[in-house]
């Protein structure tokens, strides 16, 4: 355990990359043999998938999706190989959060072994969001049922500008969060609204400012075309913004701290029948950045339960319990939650050497998690 914790209590950046039919990607390299070629992105194509068949995208709002639907997007570029230079491609099949798995049609003239890679909402590569001239912008629902006339709040998310995209949730206050920015467009009193948590850092904000999303959807939507745009701060709202959210301002965790730290998250377990220690790493990071949210709710409970999770916010580690099923084995889960709890203890020492001060440890089991907890991710669905 003490060679674990080791290799994990000092983070060592990695470049995030993926494979696809044994091919490594990143962000503008892939490895081909023994070389590592840089990729010159020229153009892309998008089709969203209607009742099995690809509709075309109409290239004014073809960085516009929804989560209720799946899409399609063919990314073109050079690679040059010594003297030689060939266009490639690459296939992604992007699915909503609230999608229905269904048949994935190919794009004319595409083999059915070409490479593709099947992503989902929330989890995409950094890659694929560098493969779009705009912001990506995720509205939920159905674009057939999509209502300009609605309240539409969307949380910013990206570290790099060409990374940058926009996923909406809930109308309500309980979907803010202290370290993130948010667009509310409220279409009742004709403004674009940046919301910016009080820990929000200031490349983020100054990010989001140049890129002008309110002109992007201001000419994809002619019914917001001649709205303004304002800024507000948390804790100095104005009316039209309170107003427009439901829910109370104690709905979520208004973080007092400064914020220096990207959460690390540990996944403890011992299905290859020894205790292991496997840290859950952001797709998006950056060597020089800090990430606000690198973590989602599905890490936990999409994993074999009952599991073990540490997340380390900097100042405050934690340790999440899933939960137990009729399976479960008394004397397994026993040892497993020992271990964890040892190697709890081991981390947040070693975390205490490197900071210099105490850090605060606390437990959490499923269905249970507090609301301080809760706002470590960038959503969160609570599970009856």
């Amino acid at each position: 355990m003490d060679e674990i914790l080791g290799n994990l209590v000092q983070p060592h950046y990695k470049e995030p990359f993926f494979f696809i039919n044994f091919i490594k990607f990143n962000r503008n390299f892939v490895q081909l043999a023994d070389s590592t070629v840089h990729l010159q992105k020229k153009s892309s194509r998008c089709w969203k998938i209607v009742n099995g068949s690809l509709e075309n995208r109409d290239p004014l709002t073809d960085n516009i999706f929804f989560d209720a639907e799946a899409y399609v997007l063919q990314v073109f570029f050079d690679v040059k190989l010594e003297e030689t230079v060939a266009e490639k491609w690459l296939l992604y099949y992007w699915r909503g959060q609230n999608a229905a798995k269904g048949f994935t049609p190919l794009p004319p003239n595409v083999a059915d072994d070409h490479p593709m890679d099947r992503i989902c909402q929330w989890s995409e590569p950094a890659a694929f969001f560098q493969s779009f001239s705009k912001p990506l912008i995720v509205f939920a629902g159905e674009e057939k049922t999509f209502d300009t006339g609605g309240c539409h709040l969307l949380i910013i998310r990206g570290e790099l500008i060409k990374e940058m995209h926009l996923n909406e949730v809930c109308c309500d206050k309980k979907s803010l969060r202290s370290k993130a920015s948010f667009l509310l467009i409220s279409p009742h009193d004709k403004v674009f609204i940046y919301w910016h948590g009080l820990q929000t850092s200031e490349h983020k904000r100054r990010m989001i400012i140049d890129s002008k999303l309110h002109e992007l959807l201001k000419s994809c939507y002619v019914a917001w075309s001649n709205f303004t745009q304002m800024e507000v701060e948390e804790g100095s709202e104005n009316e039209v913004f309170s107003s427009t959210l439901t829910g109370n301002v104690s709905d979520y965790y208004h973080l007092q701290t400064n914020v220096t730290f990207t959460p690390r998250l540990f996944y403890l377990n011992s299905t290859l029948g020894y205790f292991s220690v496997t840290e859950i790493e952001n797709p998006l990071r950056t060597p020089d950045k800090l990430a606000s949210f690198p973590f989602l709710q599905s890490h936990l409970y999409s994993a074999d339960q009952p599991a073990f999770f540490i997340l380390d916010n900097g100042q405050t580690v934690w340790l999440w319990q899933g939960p137990r099923t009729d399976l479960t084995e008394p004397d397994i889960f026993e040892k497993d939650f020992n271990n964890a709890k040892t190697f709890l203890h081991k981390y947040a020492m070693k975390r205490e050497e490197i900071l210099g001060h105490s850090v605060i440890v606390h437990f959490v089991n499923a269905y249970q998690e507090p609301l301080e907890f809760k706002n470590l991710f960038p959503t969160w669905a609570d599970i009856k």
